[in-house]
């Protein structure tokens, strides 16, 4: 069931311009869940495809927050998120 969750989410934010999410995101300081929610959909391999050089065009200030977050999480598994923020 999370992972038919997270596909809604996914189909609800690709409505969104990315300069529309990365306003979103810049608004104001991001919970954990925010942070966690935001890496894994702009990091995953299915943005990359569908909004090709997005990822590059993102704000360093972001690209630093989001990449600090994968790492201070401390899963292993998680580092797969990190190589578009560095």
């Amino acid at each position: 069931m999370p992972f038919l969750i997270e596909y809604v989410v996914q189909d609800l934010l690709f409505k969104y311009s990315t300069a529309d999410l990365v306003a979103a995101a810049q608004s104001q300081p991001l919970t954990q869940q925010q942070l966690d929610g935001a890496a894994r959909f702009l990091a995953d391999w299915y943005f990359q495809r569908e909004r090709p050089h997005d990822i590059e065009d993102l704000p360093q200030p972001l690209k630093a927050v989001l990449l600090a977050h994968i790492h201070g999480r401390g899963y292993s598994e998680w580092e797969k998120y990190s190589a578009p923020f560095k």
